[in-house]
């Protein structure tokens, strides 16, 4: 396409029938225009090849971390507040101020005042944000990386731990020590990171050759404390009780180990707990937790680079993917299979 070719925002203006500033506002993700002409407003664009002319704004010194929640009040877990810790730490060294915003679900159809005001230079997004929400980002030229999560589903730069393989790898060395019977609890499996835990886990049972029946899965809606007691009160309900139980998350397992000691099962005597997340949680049950540590801060540090590159450069990455290595903290909830 030729600079005389160039589709500009005036084009988009008269193709649709609007005022310039109605779709600048919706190409920016400002209030101000209702939902459905938003939506035709983008589409439009996009389907024109429209690019916005990059905008070299006053640098704030400043970033944003968004974290989409279900509570308006506070992050959906406690892994969240691990990543507030890592990313401050991280960015004292760059003298960068951090906004932290939690953006509910229903609130996402427009973009929060540190981004609309130009408070923050760039943004991280954790909390699996719509794909809507971070097209919003990249219309409105904010270099953003989005934390465990997938390009291929935001479009935007994404770092994500490789958690697969490590789940898989625990599973086989339980198999060496004895254990038949396995069971997974799972939050939902919409999360990309949630969802690559429980795949490690069923892909080393079938790699195994090992039946349905020795590999429970239950997905419960909460990664909560009183979920995983739920969840572990109904597996040792079946007929063939498991003698190692994966959760997907600390919390669930805290609830899980609650549970065992209420039904008078000791932990890994009678029955291994492994975890996933490796928050400060899993150091204070007792016994610790065996957990995969998703490396949270070797994350920070990539997303900041990512971030830290689209700011110098004026410019907005899409389709970026970079992944992180995990590995497994091996603690006192795990050992080998109960005789007999």
């Amino acid at each position: 396409m030729t600079e005389k070719d160039t589709i500009t925002l005036k084009h988009l203006a008269q193709k649709l029938d609007l005022a310039s500033s109605t779709v600048s506002r919706a190409l920016n993700g400002m209030g101000g225009v209702g939902e459905a002409k938003a939506r035709e407003i983008r589409l439009l664009a996009k389907e024109l090849g429209y690019q916005p002319k990059p905008l070299r704004r006053k640098l704030a010194d400043a970033i944003g971390l968004l974290i989409v929640t279900d509570d308006k009040s506070r992050p959906d877990d406690a892994y969240h507040y691990e990543f507030v810790y890592a990313l401050n730490r991280a960015c004292k060294d760059l003298n960068w101020h951090v906004h932290i915003e939690l953006i509910h679900r229903d609130d996402e159809a427009q973009l929060p005042a540190i981004i609309t005001q130009h408070r923050v230079d760039g943004v991280l997004i954790t909390g699996y944000p719509t794909e809507t929400f971070c097209q919003r980002l990249i219309d409105a030229q904010m270099p953003t990386v989005v934390l465990d999560d997938l390009s291929k589903r935001v479009t935007c730069a994404c770092v994500c731990p490789d958690i697969a393989k490590q789940t898989a790898a625990i599973v086989r060395m339980l198999m060496e020590v004895g254990h038949e019977h396995f069971a997974y609890v799972t939050a939902p499996t919409d999360y990309p990171t949630v969802l690559q835990r429980l795949e490690g886990y069923l892909g080393a049972l079938q790699e195994a050759g090992y039946s349905a029946d020795k590999g429970s899965v239950i997905k419960v809606p909460h990664s909560a404390i009183h979920s995983g007691q739920i969840a572990t009160r109904q597996l040792m309900q079946n007929p063939i009780k498991p003698t190692a139980i994966f959760y997907a998350t600390d919390r669930l397992a805290l609830g899980g180990m609650i549970e065992l000691a209420r039904l008078g099962l000791s932990v890994p005597t009678d029955i291994s707990v492994i975890s996933h997340d490796n928050t400060s949680l899993a150091q204070e049950t007792d016994p610790p937790l065996t957990s995969v540590d998703l490396n949270i801060h070797q994350s920070i540090e990539a997303a900041i680079d990512l971030l830290q590159s689209q700011i110098d450069a004026n410019t907005v990455l899409m389709d970026r993917q970079v992944n992180i290595p995990v590995q497994t903290v091996w603690r006192a909830s795990s050992g080998p299979a109960p005789r007999g």
